[in-house]
């Protein structure tokens, strides 16, 4: 009797201090090891994603993860991210915690939304946001996708430059006229003047002299009539040699005395630069009722410039 209660006791002894074929650890420390490697791989990933991950405990409103690429876009090392108190380090995130709910009733809500962080170098970082809650063990988290979109915005902003500006000049085109024009068009100040300004001789110069001489014509014209421009002013360069400028709440006395002066501004020119002589013809339209007409305006002040290029 005693010697069978000796075994068990050796039996339960192997199991409880890893001794012996069927051992606890013996048989549970492949399993435990693979399980180890496994997170240790899936932590691999994490840090290697470019997207930001924050994993944080709604209850306390506090971050207890964050991979590489969370402190990274954030510019924060990993131990100050876990220590900081989130209302006070990221206010937008805390009012969407608020809004999605604390409790395990919340777990399978999603918020997106856009926002700026502010580093503490003082810079600032667009993100794109995902909040996903979950529900682990009895602790509700939130888990936060960071997408920093600084570059998108550059490129977005890029495409819309391009789409909007002439790329030889730098002065808006004429489909930014047309489009701020029509933006403005009830709320524009009357009378509203138009100026119309055409390079003589252009093509001839591009013929004679190669396109750079054109080129540089243009440039200059542009620069001579952006001396000339004020706040509420549309500038554009609608044609090949074409430009207008429209300047709302304007009469049109100023509107002559605009064309003398640009004029003026062309001779001053030429007599400091008799290597690469500019001739501008200039004319005026003028808009003293609603509802104000791009299209009319621009083919009176057309009309204009004609005759003075017949002169």
């Amino acid at each position: 009797m005693k010697q069978s209660s000796d075994l068990n006791a050796g039996f339960v002894r192997e199991k409880l201090i890893g001794l012996g074929e069927h051992s606890i650890r013996k048989n549970y420390y492949p399993e435990l090891q693979k399980r180890i490697g496994e997170l240790e791989t899936f932590r691999n990933l994490l840090d290697k994603v470019s997207d930001g991950i924050l994993m944080i405990q709604v209850s306390a409103h506090q971050i207890v993860d964050a991979n590489e690429a969370a402190c990274k876009i954030l510019g924060f090392t990993r131990p100050l991210l876990l220590a900081a108190s989130l209302p006070q380090f990221f206010p937008t995130i805390t009012t969407a915690l608020q809004q999605l709910g604390r409790t395990v009733e919340a777990a399978g809500r999603r918020q997106d939304f856009s926002t700026e962080f502010h580093r503490l170098d003082g810079s600032r970082v667009p993100l794109d946001i995902t909040i996903d809650i979950v529900v682990l063990g009895e602790q509700v988290f939130a888990v936060t996708i960071l997408r920093d979109i600084s570059e998108r915005k550059r490129t977005n902003a890029m495409l819309q430059h391009v789409s909007t500006h002439d790329s030889l000049t730098g002065l808006y085109n004429r489909t930014y006229l047309e489009y701020e024009f029509q933006r403005r068009r009830d709320s524009m100040p009357l009378p509203c003047v138009l100026i119309a300004c055409d390079i003589d001789g252009l093509q001839m110069t591009n013929e004679t002299l190669g396109h750079a001489a054109g080129d540089q014509r243009l440039i200059m014209a542009a620069v001579l009539l952006s001396e000339h421009v004020e706040p509420d002013d549309i500038l554009s360069r609608v044609g090949g040699d074409e430009f207008v400028l429209v300047r709302p709440g304007a009469s049109e006395q100023q509107a002559e005395l605009l064309c003398r002066d640009l004029r003026a501004s062309v001779e001053q020119y030429n007599l400091e630069n008799r290597d690469l002589f500019l001739s501008l013809s200039v004319g005026y339209a003028i808009a003293q009722a609603k509802p104000v007409e791009l299209s009319l305006l621009m083919r009176d002040a057309d009309n204009m410039v004609r005759r003075e290029k017949l002169l």
